[in-house]
Protein backbone atom coordinates (compact mmCIF):
# COMPACT_ATOMS: atom_id res chain seq x y z
CA UNK A 1 0.00 0.00 0.00
CA UNK A 2 1.31 3.32 -0.92
CA UNK A 3 1.48 6.08 2.09
CA UNK A 4 2.19 9.75 1.87
CA UNK A 5 3.83 11.64 4.63
CA UNK A 6 3.52 15.26 4.03
CA UNK A 7 5.96 18.12 6.58
CA UNK A 8 9.85 16.38 7.11
CA UNK A 9 10.25 17.89 10.23
CA UNK A 10 12.20 16.96 13.10
CA UNK A 11 8.89 14.22 13.88
CA UNK A 12 8.15 13.36 9.84
CA UNK A 13 12.06 12.60 9.53
CA UNK A 14 12.06 10.25 12.25
CA UNK A 15 8.10 8.65 11.49
CA UNK A 16 8.46 8.33 7.69
CA UNK A 17 11.28 5.65 8.00
CA UNK A 18 8.89 3.60 10.85
CA UNK A 19 6.44 3.04 7.81
CA UNK A 20 8.85 1.97 5.49
CA UNK A 21 10.19 -0.33 7.97
CA UNK A 22 6.47 -1.57 7.86
CA UNK A 23 6.04 -2.44 4.37
CA UNK A 24 4.41 0.27 3.23
CA UNK A 25 5.21 2.19 0.30
CA UNK A 26 6.42 5.41 0.99
CA UNK A 27 6.23 8.82 -0.26
CA UNK A 28 7.37 12.28 1.31
CA UNK A 29 6.92 16.25 0.72
CA UNK A 30 8.65 18.89 2.51
CA UNK A 31 8.37 22.41 0.79
CA UNK A 32 11.58 22.57 -1.51
CA UNK A 33 14.50 24.52 -0.86
CA UNK A 34 12.84 25.12 2.59
CA UNK A 35 14.44 24.22 5.94
CA UNK A 36 13.02 20.36 5.64
CA UNK A 37 14.22 20.07 2.28
CA UNK A 38 17.70 18.45 2.91
CA UNK A 39 15.30 15.74 5.33
CA UNK A 40 13.62 14.66 2.21
CA UNK A 41 17.42 14.17 0.81
CA UNK A 42 18.06 11.75 4.14
CA UNK A 43 14.75 10.05 3.48
CA UNK A 44 15.78 9.75 -0.15
CA UNK A 45 18.92 7.91 0.62
CA UNK A 46 16.37 5.13 2.52
CA UNK A 47 15.07 4.36 -0.56
CA UNK A 48 12.15 6.66 0.62
CA UNK A 49 10.51 8.32 -2.31
CA UNK A 50 10.52 12.63 -2.08
CA UNK A 51 8.31 14.90 -3.82
CA UNK A 52 8.59 18.31 -4.75
CA UNK A 53 4.83 18.66 -4.99
CA UNK A 54 2.48 17.85 -2.47
CA UNK A 55 0.44 16.16 -5.98
CA UNK A 56 3.02 13.55 -6.39
CA UNK A 57 3.31 12.96 -3.28
CA UNK A 58 -0.31 12.04 -2.32
CA UNK A 59 -1.45 10.76 -5.82
CA UNK A 60 -2.30 6.52 -5.24
CA UNK A 61 -2.40 6.91 -1.51
CA UNK A 62 -5.05 5.22 0.34
CA UNK A 63 -3.52 6.65 3.65
CA UNK A 64 -1.48 10.60 3.99
CA UNK A 65 -0.50 11.29 7.37
CA UNK A 66 1.29 14.91 7.81
CA UNK A 67 2.79 16.83 10.38
CA UNK A 68 2.99 20.76 10.34
CA UNK A 69 3.59 23.69 12.65
CA UNK A 70 -0.08 25.36 12.86
CA UNK A 71 -3.46 25.74 11.83
CA UNK A 72 -2.56 27.75 9.30
CA UNK A 73 0.07 25.04 7.66
CA UNK A 74 -2.28 22.53 8.74
CA UNK A 75 -5.26 24.02 6.25
CA UNK A 76 -3.00 24.82 3.71
CA UNK A 77 -1.43 21.36 3.46
CA UNK A 78 -4.63 19.55 3.46
CA UNK A 79 -6.43 21.84 1.07
CA UNK A 80 -3.59 21.68 -1.94
CA UNK A 81 -3.79 17.96 -1.39
CA UNK A 82 -7.60 16.95 -1.12
CA UNK A 83 -7.99 17.47 -4.96
CA UNK A 84 -5.52 15.03 -5.65
CA UNK A 85 -7.10 12.20 -3.88
CA UNK A 86 -8.97 9.16 -4.18
CA UNK A 87 -12.31 9.18 -2.69
CA UNK A 88 -12.04 6.90 0.20
CA UNK A 89 -8.62 8.29 1.30
CA UNK A 90 -7.72 9.63 4.61
CA UNK A 91 -5.37 11.93 5.98
CA UNK A 92 -4.22 11.53 9.98
CA UNK A 93 -2.99 15.18 10.74
CA UNK A 94 -0.57 14.65 13.62
CA UNK A 95 -0.30 18.55 14.40
CA UNK A 96 -1.54 19.83 17.53
CA UNK A 97 -4.23 22.43 15.98
CA UNK A 98 -8.10 23.59 17.24
CA UNK A 99 -10.68 21.47 17.68
CA UNK A 100 -12.26 23.88 15.16
CA UNK A 101 -9.78 23.41 12.93
CA UNK A 102 -9.95 19.87 12.46
CA UNK A 103 -13.99 19.66 12.44
CA UNK A 104 -14.05 22.38 9.37
CA UNK A 105 -11.08 20.35 7.65
CA UNK A 106 -13.01 17.05 8.14
CA UNK A 107 -16.35 18.20 7.00
CA UNK A 108 -14.88 19.80 3.83
CA UNK A 109 -12.78 16.09 3.13
CA UNK A 110 -16.54 14.31 3.67
CA UNK A 111 -18.05 16.04 0.67
CA UNK A 112 -15.38 14.71 -1.26
CA UNK A 113 -15.61 11.22 -0.06
CA UNK A 114 -12.47 11.30 1.74
CA UNK A 115 -11.96 11.48 5.73
CA UNK A 116 -9.44 14.16 7.56
CA UNK A 117 -8.68 12.58 11.09
CA UNK A 118 -7.09 15.09 13.89
CA UNK A 119 -3.98 12.54 15.55
CA UNK A 120 -2.03 14.65 17.31
CA UNK A 121 1.03 12.94 18.97
CA UNK A 122 2.69 12.61 22.00
CA UNK A 123 6.96 11.33 22.45
CA UNK A 124 9.13 13.73 21.37
CA UNK A 125 11.96 12.83 18.64
CA UNK A 126 13.19 9.80 20.89
CA UNK A 127 8.90 8.38 20.32
CA UNK A 128 9.36 9.46 16.47
CA UNK A 129 12.06 7.58 16.34
CA UNK A 130 11.85 4.43 18.08
CA UNK A 131 7.65 4.31 16.51
CA UNK A 132 6.45 4.52 20.54
CA UNK A 133 4.53 7.03 20.12
CA UNK A 134 1.22 7.93 21.62
CA UNK A 135 -1.31 8.93 19.29
CA UNK A 136 -5.06 10.65 20.47
CA UNK A 137 -7.02 10.44 17.07
CA UNK A 138 -10.52 12.28 16.25
CA UNK A 139 -12.85 11.13 13.64
CA UNK A 140 -14.56 8.27 11.16
CA UNK A 141 -14.07 5.35 13.73
CA UNK A 142 -14.12 2.88 10.55
CA UNK A 143 -11.35 4.79 9.04
CA UNK A 144 -9.01 4.64 12.31
CA UNK A 145 -9.64 1.13 12.42
CA UNK A 146 -8.28 0.48 8.85
CA UNK A 147 -5.06 2.89 9.79
CA UNK A 148 -3.93 0.14 12.21
CA UNK A 149 -1.02 -0.87 10.46
CA UNK A 150 -0.25 2.54 10.31
CA UNK A 151 -0.69 2.96 13.49
CA UNK A 152 1.56 -0.32 15.01
CA UNK A 153 4.70 1.22 12.68
CA UNK A 154 4.45 4.43 14.24
CA UNK A 155 3.41 3.97 17.80
CA UNK A 156 2.69 1.80 20.93
CA UNK A 157 -0.25 3.74 22.04
CA UNK A 158 -3.18 4.95 19.50
CA UNK A 159 -6.76 5.70 20.65
CA UNK A 160 -9.60 6.52 19.03
CA UNK A 161 -10.95 9.45 21.10
CA UNK A 162 -14.23 9.99 19.56
CA UNK A 163 -15.99 12.53 16.68
CA UNK A 164 -13.74 14.89 15.16
CA UNK A 165 -12.10 17.46 17.00
CA UNK A 166 -11.63 14.91 19.79
CA UNK A 167 -8.25 14.55 19.55
CA UNK A 168 -7.19 17.73 19.29
CA UNK A 169 -8.70 18.40 22.31
CA UNK A 170 -7.09 15.56 23.98
CA UNK A 171 -3.82 16.61 22.73
CA UNK A 172 -4.60 20.26 24.53
CA UNK A 173 -5.45 19.08 27.96
CA UNK A 174 -2.24 17.09 27.40
CA UNK A 175 -0.42 20.63 26.62
CA UNK A 176 -2.26 22.14 29.18
CA UNK A 177 -0.66 19.82 32.46
CA UNK A 178 2.34 19.81 30.49
CA UNK A 179 2.64 23.41 30.20
CA UNK A 180 1.66 24.18 34.12
CA UNK A 181 3.57 21.15 35.27
CA UNK A 182 6.74 23.28 33.22
CA UNK A 183 6.04 26.26 35.29
CA UNK A 184 5.28 24.45 38.33
CA UNK A 185 8.90 22.88 37.93
CA UNK A 186 10.50 26.14 36.91
CA UNK A 187 9.19 27.60 39.79
CA UNK A 188 10.43 24.77 42.27
CA UNK A 189 14.01 24.71 41.14
CA UNK A 190 13.74 28.71 41.73
CA UNK A 191 13.49 28.19 45.47
CA UNK A 192 15.44 25.60 45.51
CA UNK A 193 19.01 27.37 44.25
CA UNK A 194 17.70 30.07 46.72
CA UNK A 195 17.73 27.92 49.53
CA UNK A 196 21.05 26.38 48.42
CA UNK A 197 19.57 23.16 47.59
CA UNK A 198 21.71 21.22 45.89
CA UNK A 199 19.92 20.32 42.54
CA UNK A 200 21.02 16.77 41.91
CA UNK A 201 20.28 15.84 45.05
CA UNK A 202 16.83 17.35 44.54
CA UNK A 203 16.42 15.33 41.37
CA UNK A 204 17.20 12.11 43.29
CA UNK A 205 14.49 12.86 45.85
CA UNK A 206 11.93 14.36 44.02
CA UNK A 207 11.72 11.31 41.31
CA UNK A 208 11.30 8.90 44.51
CA UNK A 209 8.70 11.08 45.81
CA UNK A 210 4.73 12.40 44.85
CA UNK A 211 6.43 15.31 43.62
CA UNK A 212 7.87 12.99 40.34
CA UNK A 213 6.61 14.57 37.44
CA UNK A 214 8.43 13.83 33.58
CA UNK A 215 8.60 17.25 33.37
CA UNK A 216 10.80 17.10 36.10
CA UNK A 217 12.53 14.29 35.06
CA UNK A 218 13.58 15.93 31.96
CA UNK A 219 14.28 19.54 32.84
CA UNK A 220 15.91 19.39 36.14
CA UNK A 221 19.50 17.99 35.07
CA UNK A 222 19.18 18.20 30.96
CA UNK A 223 18.31 21.83 30.95
CA UNK A 224 18.11 23.76 34.29
CA UNK A 225 21.07 22.29 36.24
CA UNK A 226 23.26 24.18 33.58
CA UNK A 227 20.94 26.62 31.92
CA UNK A 228 20.82 24.87 28.53
CA UNK A 229 18.31 25.58 26.67
CA UNK A 230 19.03 25.36 23.38
CA UNK A 231 18.94 23.35 20.62
CA UNK A 232 15.71 21.77 21.59
CA UNK A 233 12.75 19.27 20.32
CA UNK A 234 10.54 21.63 22.68
CA UNK A 235 10.59 24.96 21.93
CA UNK A 236 8.68 27.32 23.92
CA UNK A 237 7.33 28.72 20.93
CA UNK A 238 5.26 25.90 20.18
CA UNK A 239 4.02 25.59 23.88
CA UNK A 240 2.98 29.09 23.26
CA UNK A 241 0.59 28.50 20.67
CA UNK A 242 -1.02 24.81 22.45
CA UNK A 243 -1.54 26.84 25.51
CA UNK A 244 -3.11 29.48 23.18
CA UNK A 245 -5.57 26.83 22.09
CA UNK A 246 -5.96 25.61 25.39
CA UNK A 247 -7.41 29.01 26.70
CA UNK A 248 -10.09 29.10 23.62
CA UNK A 249 -10.94 25.44 24.75
CA UNK A 250 -11.28 26.50 28.01
CA UNK A 251 -13.56 30.14 26.88
CA UNK A 252 -15.63 27.51 24.46
CA UNK A 253 -16.51 25.29 27.49
CA UNK A 254 -17.54 28.28 29.71
CA UNK A 255 -14.68 27.53 32.18
CA UNK A 256 -12.26 29.64 33.67
CA UNK A 257 -8.63 27.78 33.41
CA UNK A 258 -6.43 29.88 35.73
CA UNK A 259 -3.59 27.66 35.79
CA UNK A 260 -3.61 27.25 31.96
CA UNK A 261 -3.43 31.27 32.25
CA UNK A 262 -0.73 31.92 34.10
CA UNK A 263 1.66 29.21 32.38
CA UNK A 264 0.36 30.61 29.62
CA UNK A 265 1.40 34.38 30.49
CA UNK A 266 4.82 32.73 30.80
CA UNK A 267 5.09 31.32 27.79
CA UNK A 268 4.13 34.58 25.84
CA UNK A 269 6.66 36.29 27.70
CA UNK A 270 9.64 34.46 26.54
CA UNK A 271 8.61 34.37 23.22
CA UNK A 272 8.12 38.18 23.23
CA UNK A 273 11.68 38.66 24.86
CA UNK A 274 12.94 36.11 22.01
CA UNK A 275 13.02 32.80 23.18
CA UNK A 276 11.04 31.40 20.93
CA UNK A 277 13.35 28.59 19.78
CA UNK A 278 14.39 28.00 23.00
CA UNK A 279 13.24 24.53 25.30
CA UNK A 280 9.95 24.70 27.74
CA UNK A 281 12.19 25.52 30.32
CA UNK A 282 13.80 28.55 29.83
CA UNK A 283 10.52 30.09 31.38
CA UNK A 284 12.19 29.92 34.30
CA UNK A 285 14.61 32.84 32.56
CA UNK A 286 10.73 35.20 33.09
CA UNK A 287 9.73 33.76 36.40
CA UNK A 288 13.75 34.74 38.00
Amino acid sequence: MKIAYLGIGNMGVRMAPNLHKGGFDVSVWARYQGNSWHNVEKLMQQDIMGCKTIEDAVKGARITGMCVTNDQAVIEVAMTALPYLEPGAIVLDHSTIAPETARDLAEKYNEKGCFFMDCPISGGESGAEAGTLTVMAGGDRKSFELCKDYFDAISSYAVYMGESGCGSITKLLNQHMAGINQAVVCEAVIMAKRANIDLESLYTIINNSWGRSFAFERIVIERLLHDSFYPTYAPSEMMNKDLHHVLELAESLNYDAKFARLASEYFKKNVDEGRGKWDHSSIIMCME
